[in-house]
């Protein structure tokens, strides 16, 4: 509970699944009838959490303890963490697909 080292790893996952909130305005502006709102917000977050959870749990059980804490990490090596023939490319992608722009 104190452990202040996986602090930026948990700041930068809550600032990413906050980013999603800045579209609340333009959708509800745009909606034909705004008294469904609130149904198609739990539903969308409902969504979310389930595509979360299932991608989570079929991750844990097919890898668990192997798997690294940045997922990018894992890209390219197997269970155990040997490289995969021919996806040495794989590992040179994160970077520049998932870097700011």
């Amino acid at each position: 509970l104190s452990d202040v080292g996986g602090m930026p790893v948990t700041l930068s996952i809550v600032a990413t699944s906050i980013t999603a909130h800045s579209e609340a305005g333009p959708v509800y502006a745009r909606m034909a009838s705004k008294e469904h709102f609130a149904k198609v917000c739990v539903g969308a977050f409902a969504a979310a959490t389930a595509l979360y959870l299932a991608v989570g749990a079929t991750g844990y059980l097919l890898y668990s303890d192997a798997v690294s804490a940045n997922l990018l990490d894992n890209v390219g090596f197997d269970a155990e963490g040997r490289p995969l023939p021919g996806m040495a490319w794989l590992q040179r992608l994160p970077p520049p697909v998932f870097a700011p722009q």
